[in-house]
């Protein structure tokens, strides 16, 4: 049985044999290599390397990791308080004002090189583009965790 679509299951039967589709080359010519009648795939397109948007990758996952010693250091920070002379306000803001100037300049520096990394062609940006959107997710939770105490203190 032939159902019009590839060779017949039987080889001895008769029915439509197409090799290849019609209007491209090769369309009934017995020398076609099924696959390859597309656009094929450029190797070399996107190889190179890319300075700038590892020196970005690196920035993102440094930026990640301070976020992490972050969290670490306001677990501690309880015990910071009571063995130092200064206030839980004064204490806090200190630490977060260092944290979150640490997180900006790192992140600054990831979307910078993830901008340099992105740009021109011919070049992987696979690593320019999570570097970049690391740091640019830093950056805007840097600035939301200085603003936020701003924001609520004018609630009040």
């Amino acid at each position: 049985m032939d159902t019009g679509f590839g060779p017949s299951p039987d080889p001895q039967q008769p029915g439509p044999q197409h090799r290849g589709h019609p209007g491209q080359p090769g369309h009934g010519d017995a020398g076609y290599q099924p696959g390859y009648g597309a656009a094929a795939y450029q190797p070399g397109a996107a190889t190179g390397r890319n300075p700038a948007g590892r020196f970005s990758l690196t920035a993102g996952i440094l930026v990640v990791l301070v976020g992490l010693v972050q969290q670490v250091v306001a677990y501690a920070l309880p015990y910071v308080v009571d063995h130092s002379d200064l206030s839980v306000a004064t204490t806090y803001r200190n630490v977060n004002l260092v944290g979150a100037a640490v997180t900006i300049a790192i992140a600054l520096v990831a979307l910078i090189a993830g901008g340099i990394g992105l740009s021109g062609s011919g070049k992987p940006k696979g690593a320019a583009a999570a570097g970049f959107a690391l740091g640019a997710a830093a950056l805007v939770s840097s600035l939301f965790g200085l603003l936020g105490p701003v924001m609520v203190g004018s609630l009040f």
